[in-house]
């Protein structure tokens, strides 16, 4: 009530116009990449031509409450068509499908891929693979042998491609499972740290393997677990890789046409609306 939600919803509305520009198409055999400003949780949407995929679905809050209703919802809409031809849950923590329900009601679904028993879901198995307008999509974990494995190693990763750039989306899978895919997994040019830059992910070998251009870090500022750790961002710059975190650059856009742009709505001089008017947040 009263003044600061006020502030709230209108640097909602600035998110809301900044995002209308991405309502341009993606060229043929191209994609574009979206990472939402979801806090401490993920929400990424990626265009072809002519297709539409969400993985995961931003937080939702056990007193009540999701960021798919107020974030990823709204955003859908904004961006591109009101439909969604796949959603992909990378696993069963609330800051990832917390929205999921919410985001499901405000527009159509196709098929929905989650690597947990969700009705109307199929396994995001290693090998499952499909193409749209020149863009490769598949999967690469989790293995039909992976029972009993923990909750987040058993998450959806995604690789997606094309001839020239490619990115990949891996959920909080840990070192563990880094060290069985950085042997088989070409250098991406996007990558989405794993488990939100946590220390038990981002291993030194597997940074160094996939060798990404650019990071993504989907992290809510000032967030309690100190996400991304300093470590797994030192070893990121080590690479020389461009590093970018949702908690302090807000919503981010990639192209694979220009792999080394990215498009921040904060670099674009819309402060956090917590900030006063003349704070500015830096990349890290």
């Amino acid at each position: 009530r009263g003044a600061p939600w006020r502030t709230t919803a209108m640097a909602w509305l600035l998110w809301l116009a900044w995002a209308s520009e991405e309502k341009l198409a993606v060229p043929a055999d191209e994609f574009r990449v979206t990472a939402l400003d979801v806090g401490q949780g993920t929400a990424i949407i990626i265009d072809t031509q002519s297709h539409r995929l969400l993985f995961d679905t931003g937080p939702g809050f056990p007193g009540g409450g999701n960021l798919g209703h107020s974030v990823v919802a709204p955003s859908l809409l904004a961006t591109g068509p009101g439909q969604l031809d796949v959603l992909v849950l990378s696993h069963s923590d609330l800051d990832h499908t917390g929205g999921a329900e919410a985001v499901i009601a405000a527009l159509p679904v196709g098929r929905r891929y989650g690597s947990f028993g969700v009705a109307g879901s199929e396994l995001c198995r290693a090998g499952l693979a499909w193409s749209w307008d020149g863009v490769q999509f598949e999967f690469w974990n989790p293995n039909s042998g992976d029972a009993g494995v923990a909750d987040n190693d058993r998450s959806c990763v995604l690789r997606v491609f094309n001839a020239t750039r490619s990115a990949l989306f891996a959920g909080d899978i840990s070192a563990k499972v880094e060290s069985a895919l950085g042997r088989r997994l070409p250098p991406v040019d996007l990558m989405f740290a794993p488990h939100h830059g946590s220390r038990s992910s981002s291993s030194k070998a597997f940074v160094r393997l996939l060798n990404p251009g650019v990071v993504f870090v989907s992290a809510g500022y000032a967030n309690r677990f100190g996400h991304p750790h300093p470590d797994v961002l030192r070893r990121y710059r080590e690479i020389g890789a461009a590093l970018y975190v949702t908690g302090q650059s807000g919503a981010l856009v990639w192209r694979s046409h220009a792999p080394l742009v990215v498009k921040s709505f904060r670099d674009e001089q819309h402060a956090p609306y917590w900030a006063l008017p003349d704070a500015r947040v830096t990349n890290p």
